[in-house]
């Protein structure tokens, strides 16, 4: 099966866009499925554009860092060139274009699929999110012991005390099994752990721990939340997107609110909030006490951007003579 590739070329006359589309086939449909679709597509991946619209707001909003755009200018002197991301029209050949798009675009776009194909590769060894529910929810109950020793096999990975609300696990920790469980921690076990391991808020340790193992696999998220406690997630390249939603989420907010606005997957979001929910770091509250955008839905909100980019399609189309 073919890769797709999402493009969408805007702003330029009908002669330009066909004679765009023929030679982008004629370069890429042998080894792509080339998918022509529109600049509010989520996914779109490469957007060729007359250089007048560039830093309009609404060309503005759909830029994410997946996102490549050439711009066009009229500009015979260069005619068919590509310099600083701009291809100088009229096209006469598809040299440039070629060079463009084999050099700077798809050896990338190739990075990107390898990347999330790794990624689903190791999440198939992490653990559904059920045995997680089934795992912790041991801890809320009310016991006259409160400190346990967190078992993976027949290694103690953690020392936990529920009383004084702190963890300490083991630094060299890599990955979990289906095997874990808690037992009742004996003296010898919490000296150890207590003189070997540096002491953390219960918390942060049940997130990380749980967010490093966590399959993709979370349940649906549909209301409006609130975050209580921030995670502190240890440095990764995931570290950025994970504090922007814990932003979002302690003024209260919904997860389609939070992915319309950062233009990340909507699963990543769900998962951060199952592990903040298993950490009893964020709470469910009514969609009246949301401070963002209050008394808004998100279908509100989206109707309204899809009416803006509707009368802002319209005035171009006049003023091209489309």
């Amino acid at each position: 099966m073919k890769n797709k590739i999402n493009i969408s070329i805007f702003g330029l006359n009908l002669s330009t866009i066909n004679k765009l589309k023929i030679m982008l086939e004629d370069l890429l449909s042998y080894d792509y499925q080339l998918n022509w679709t529109n600049i509010a597509d989520p996914h779109l991946q490469i957007l060729i554009l007359n250089h007048h619209f560039f830093d309009l707001p609404n060309i503005k909003n759909i830029k994410h860092k997946n996102l490549f755009i050439l711009k066009t200018i009229n500009n015979a002197e260069y005619s068919g060139e590509i310099i600083d991301n701009t291809l100088h029209l009229p096209l006469t050949d598809s040299d440039a274009l070629k060079r463009w798009l084999l050099c700077d675009i798809i050896p990338y776009l190739d990075i990107q699929k390898n990347i999330v194909e790794q990624k689903l590769e190791k999440h198939t060894e992490k653990l559904n999110y059920s045995y997680f529910q089934d795992i912790f929810s041991l801890l809320k109950k009310e016991n006259a012991v409160h400190k346990f020793i967190l078992m993976n096999d027949k290694n103690k990975i953690a020392l936990i005390d529920t009383q004084s609300q702190e963890i300490w696990t083991d630094e060299n920790l890599k990955k979990i099994n289906a095997s874990l469980h808690f037992v009742h921690a004996d003296l010898d076990s919490i000296v150890a752990f207590r003189y070997t391991y540096l002491k953390q808020d219960l918390k942060q340790g049940i997130w990380q721990l749980i967010w490093e193992n966590l399959s993709y696999e979370t349940p649906i998220y549909e209301g409006c939340y609130h975050l209580k406690h921030w995670p502190q997630p240890v440095a990764s390249a995931e570290r950025k997107d994970l504090l922007t939603i814990a932003a979002y989420l302690q003024q209260g907010n919904t997860v389609q609110y939070i992915q319309q606005q950062m233009n990340i997957s909507g699963n990543f979001i769900h998962r951060f909030i199952f592990t903040c929910f298993m950490a009893d770091m964020i709470e469910e509250i009514p969609a009246s006490a949301v401070k963002n955008h209050a008394n808004k839905s998100i279908h509100q909100y989206g109707s309204e951007n899809t009416s803006g980019m509707r009368s802002f399609f319209n005035k171009l189309r006049k003023k091209l003579g489309l």
